[in-house]
């Protein structure tokens, strides 16, 4: 394990990489520097305000009422997360009101499928017509974990492209797919070539955050998975999602998150290209079918004393947590028409506290 507080240079080196390393296109390249030359003056910034949106989403549904999708888009939050097997079957009233409370608070939702049921998607399809909520965004699978799975997405591809031309559907990887398909970047590359148009986003999560409070330290393969798929999807063409842990998982071992680490993070999946953050978790997961997992004191942003899984009358409160994002995402926000408007290169290496090489 590397200690986090070794590594707090990281964000700095690998920021500077991105911001004057990986200019986009090369038209703000001042006349005779030459296409490779880099730009010896900034570009107007404050023009490109608005033109691009930095995605950040938290995983698991708020509850539908006005309230918790107030306290969510308050929070810094754009796009919202819609299970509908949280009711145990699609079509369900609390799903509809979700997509207009989405709509009247300024956010897109995603539609999530379930990997348990390979046939979610199809069926979910099938089953419902979304084209008249403007708040659709399209849909998410979760972590497919074996081949069958992957080719099960392929299907639901073909037919949301069919019925939803122009929606997204994106996939969240674990960190380390492979599927007998050789690297990360050898497995993405093959999923990719088969999985359609409406997959522009590589999504992944691995969740960093070790140790208790007397003794912090991160994931020592982090940066490794994180630029292996920072390069899949600059190669693939492919905009970067990439999961922060904002709750403690017992059986992980994992520690509550402090405003410093959510910041941290964040930062450093930027210095990785990426171009959205998810949370995990928005919602505290209820009670069952989690226990062994997520135990008292596991929360995240809201939680409930009373919450089941598919209550949505319980007592609900903000955490420590929910605050604790919403300054890191407004800090974000505030400056997404900066990172925004450059494409991602590389990192490069620098030397932590320990005097070892830290990053690469």
């Amino acid at each position: 394990m590397k200690r986090l507080r070794k590594m707090l240079l990281l964000p700095i080196a690998a920021f500077a990489v991105f911001a004057f390393g990986g200019c986009g296109g090369g038209s703000d390249n001042p006349p005779g520097t030459g296409g490779g030359a880099y730009p010896t003056e900034l570009p107007d910034y404050e023009a490109r305000k608005g033109e691009k949106e930095f995605v950040i989403w938290g995983f698991l549904t708020p509850p539908p009422t006005a309230q918790h999708f107030g306290w969510y888009a308050d929070a810094g939050f754009n796009v919202v997360h819609i299970d509908p097997f949280v009711y145990q079957k699609p079509g369900q009233p609390e799903m509809y009101d979700r997509l207009r409370l989405a709509e009247e608070y300024g956010l897109k939702a995603v539609i999530d499928l379930s990997r348990d049921n390979p046939n979610d998607g199809a069926l979910d399809m099938a089953a419902n017509d979304y084209t008249d909520y403007p708040a659709f965004m399209g849909y998410r699978t979760d972590e497919p974990l074996t081949t069958a799975d992957a080719e099960k997405i392929f299907e639901n591809t073909a037919l949301m492209d069919a019925k939803y031309p122009g929606r997204e559907y994106w996939v969240t990887h674990t960190a380390g797919p492979r599927w007998g398909h050789g690297t990360i970047g050898d497995t993405l590359k093959w999923f990719y070539g088969q999985a359609g148009a409406a997959h522009k986003v590589i999504s992944w999560d691995y969740y960093v955050l070790q140790g208790n409070a007397y003794a912090y330290a991160i994931a020592e393969d982090w940066l490794r998975m994180a630029e292996q798929y920072a390069k899949a999807a600059k190669d693939l063409d492919k905009d970067l999602y990439s999961f922060i842990a904002s709750m403690s998982i017992n059986s992980q071992k994992t520690r509550r998150p402090s405003e410093e680490d959510i910041r941290y993070q964040a930062n450093v999946m930027l210095a990785y290209g990426s171009k959205g953050i998810e949370y995990f978790c928005y919602t505290t997961p209820g009670r069952p079918p989690f226990d062994g997992e997520f135990r008292a004191g596991d929360w995240a942003l809201v939680w409930s004393p009373d919450y089941a899984g598919v209550d949505d009358t319980a007592t609900w409160e903000r955490t420590e947590t929910w605050y604790s994002a919403q300054k890191v995402n407004r800090e974000l926000r505030a400056f997404e028409h900066v990172f925004l408007s450059f494409d991602w290169q590389g990192v490069m290496t620098t030397k932590g506290s320990d005097a070892r090489t830290s990053a690469g």
